[in-house]
């Protein structure tokens, strides 16, 4: 049972964290613009790329291997913990020094702190289970 949910966890966030890859690269300016980011020289579209991109399919696809790699599958885990925990963390000390963001910001961030705490759980359960 816990093998199939954290199998399910992952597929999920490998394809989350895939579609970054070339949504943010054939249409970097367009996504750019859903989060306030406007892009004023070559500099910042390839930076935007390399990480939205670039780094996120990169993650994604390491989650992807995850699955059909049992001795994988604890190390995509705590990726997957890691990397929302960093950016959750980037988004309330955002929120913190702002004094407030936009929907867009706190919606995610709730999806974050939920995939954290269920991600944990999977984690923790996953050792047990194998």
């Amino acid at each position: 049972m816990v093998t199939m949910l954290a199998k399910a966890f992952l597929a999920g966030n490998a394809v989350v964290w895939m579609s970054f890859g070339p949504t943010f690269y054939f249409a970097t300016e367009t996504f750019a613009s859903y989060l306030d980011i406007t892009l004023h020289s070559p500099t910042a579209l390839a930076d935007i790329r390399g990480v939205y991109g670039g780094l996120h399919l990169a993650i994604g696809v390491f989650m992807l291997m995850g699955l059909f790699r049992q001795k994988w599958m604890r190390p995509a885990l705590m990726l997957i913990l890691l990397g929302t925990t960093g950016l959750l963390i980037g988004r309330v000390l955002t929120i913190i020094d702002t004094g407030g963001v936009g929907a867009f910001v706190y919606i995610v961030s709730a999806l974050e702190f939920s995939a954290i705490v269920f991600g944990a759980w999977l984690y923790r359960s996953y050792e047990d289970s194998v």
